[in-house]
C-alpha cells in the first residue's frame, strides 16, 4: 500500500493541528504518490500540497456552516461533502494533483451558495 499521502497531511496537521486529515484521505491516496524528485525540492511541493489541502479544509467548513445555516448539518457532513466534490473518486489511475483540487475546490466554492447539493437536493 502506497502511503506517500501521508507525508503531505502530517505537514498539513503541522500547520492546523485541527485538520480532520482522515477525511481527505480518499482524495489524497488517488492524486498525490510519491515524487520523482531531489528530497529538497520534494519538500517544497509537499508543504505546497499541504498548503491546498489546507484551503480545502477551510472551504469544507463554509460548506459546513452554510449547511448548518439551512440546519441541514450532521455529524458526517464533512465525509459527505468531500465525497461529494471529490473529482477523483471514481478515477481507476493515479490523478494529477494539482488538476484534482482545482476542481476540488472549485466545486466546494459553488457549494458555498448552494449547500443542498451535498444531499441530493435539487437546487435552482
Amino acid at each position: 500500500m502506497e502511503t506517500a499521502h501521508l507525508v503531505t497531511l502530517g505537514l498539513a496537521y503541522e500547520g492546523s493541528g485541527r485538520l480532520a486529515g482522515s477525511a481527505f484521505e480518499p482524495i489524497l491516496k488517488k492524486c498525490d504518490g510519491f515524487l520523482d524528485e531531489p528530497l529538497s525540492t520534494a519538500y517544497e511541493t509537499r508543504r505546497a500540497r499541504a498548503a491546498r489541502v489546507l484551503e480545502a479544509a477551510e472551504a469544507v467548513k463554509a460548506v459546513e456552516a452554510a449547511l448548518k445555516a439551512q440546519g441541514a448539518w450532521h455529524s458526517m457532513a464533512r465525509y459527505q461533502i468531500i465525497g461529494y466534490a471529490n473529482p477523483a473518486k471514481r478515477a481507476r489511475k493515479a490523478a494529477d494533483f494539482d488538476k484534482t483540487f482545482a476542481a476540488f475546490l472549485a466545486t466546494l466554492e459553488a457549494l458555498v451558495s448552494a449547500p443542498a447539493k451535498v444531499l441530493g437536493e435539487k437546487v435552482e
